[in-house]
This record gives structure tokens, C-alpha cells and sequence, in this order.
């Protein structure tokens, strides 16, 4: 499920949210830029009205999901990609993997660890400690 605000025919903005937000919380914020913009905004599944019942396990897995709805939209032009926190990280990946989808890039607060912090998340997930930290266990309940 996306969101489509806007006049079509104008350059097009794809904003991605936050985890734990939807898209429309972030509409105050983009309507400005209506004027000038056609802007899409897709769910993070499992968020919004979002109606993926699956579960997402990485920012790579959501990454792919995020192009293949690019791809969706068969536009002719690159777009701008814009996302905050993990909708900035999956907007970087996708335009990492696919540079040609994206004319630029915003990215608002993104979620950038340092290759230590990285490093011990891998870790922990293969001794299957993964869920098991507090800020973890946090974010699964919301």
C-alpha cells in the first residue's frame, strides 16, 4: 500500500518513513511540496494500512521490496528518494543496487552504525541472541 499526493506529470519524490511511523503522519511535513512535486509514499510493510501480513527480517530484504515497487511504477525519469531513519537507510541500499532509479537523494536522520556496532549485531543474530536485547524486544512489540 502507497500513498499518492500530488499533481502527475511533475517531478516525482519517493518518501520513505521512519520504523514504528506510516506515511501519513509525515503529510504536514511533504504538503509544501506539492506545489512542485508528484510524491509517493510507500508503507514499510506491517506498518500504516499496510497489508503485508509477512515479516521483514532485514534492511536488505526491505530494500528489494522497496524496488520492486520502483519498478512498479515504470517512471520514465529518476526520482528523488527521501526517507527518514530506516526509510533513509532503504532509500541509500536501493540506490546502492539500482543507481539508475534515483536523480538524488534526502535523507532525514538516517540510521548509520558504526562497522563495531555492525559487527556485534551479525554476531549476536548467529548466536541467537537477536531478539533479545531491549531496544530489539522494544521495537518487535510495536
Amino acid at each position: 500500500m502507497a500513498d499518492h499526493w500530488g499533481t502527475p506529470g511533475k517531478p516525482i519524490i519517493h518518501f520513505f518513513h521512519a520504523n514504528s511511523y506510516c506515511s501519513g503522519m509525515y503529510l504536514p511535513f511533504l504538503k509544501p511540496l506539492l506545489a512542485d512535486y508528484e510524491i509517493y509514499a510507500l508503507e514499510i510493510p506491517g506498518h500504516g494500512r499496510s497489508d503485508w501480513e509477512g515479516v521483514i527480517q532485514s534492511w536488505e530484504e526491505l530494500a528489494d521490496y522497496f524496488i520492486q515497487y520502483l519498478d512498479s511504477l515504470a517512471c520514465e525519469k529518476p526520482i528523488i528518494g527521501m526517507g527518514h531513519s530506516i526509510g533513509g537507510v532503504v532509500s541509500m541500499i536501493a540506490a546502492v543496487r539500482r543507481p539508475e532509479l534515483f536523480h538524488k537523494l534526502v535523507l532525514l536522520d538516517p540510521v548509520l552504525l558504526p562497522a563495531r556496532i555492525l559487527t556485534l549485531i551479525r554476531l549476536s543474530n548467529l548466536v541467537g541472541y537477536r531478539y533479545k536485547t531491549p531496544l530489539i524486544s522494544s521495537a518487535t512489540r510495536r
